[in-house]
């Protein structure tokens, strides 16, 4: 592989100020050091394996549920409840028979 220092210099393109290459190149410099130093990789790498649609759904709830598991551990635990005491009340008179008799057959 050839140095990029070795590569022939660009010429500028017409209407362009003459050292426009070199304030192209010291701003790339200054933004992204090693943009010029390391080399571009030749292929991207290709996943080793396809994986179905079911499998990422799988993987993605396998994360959200261990992300909610570690936000529920964090937060502190809640006060504790006093049971109230209940009071039962005794049921009242039992209902007159004329009562139920009216109330089931409307008289």
């Amino acid at each position: 592989m050839s140095d990029p220092s070795e590569q022939p210099e660009p010429t500028p393109a017409p209407g362009l100020p003459e050292n426009f290459v070199e304030k192209v190149k010291e701003a790339v410099r200054e933004v992204l050091p090693e943009f010029l130093t390391n080399e571009p990789e030749t292929e991207p790498k290709a996943p080793a394996k396809r994986r179905s649609l079911r499998e990422e759904e799988t993987e993605m709830e396998h994360l959200v549920e261990k992300v909610i598991g570690k936000l529920k551990a964090a937060e502190p635990p809640p006060p504790a409840v006093k049971a109230e005491p209940v009071v039962e009340t005794p049921p009242g008179p039992p209902p007159r028979k004329k009562r139920i008799s009216a109330a089931i057959w409307g008289e």
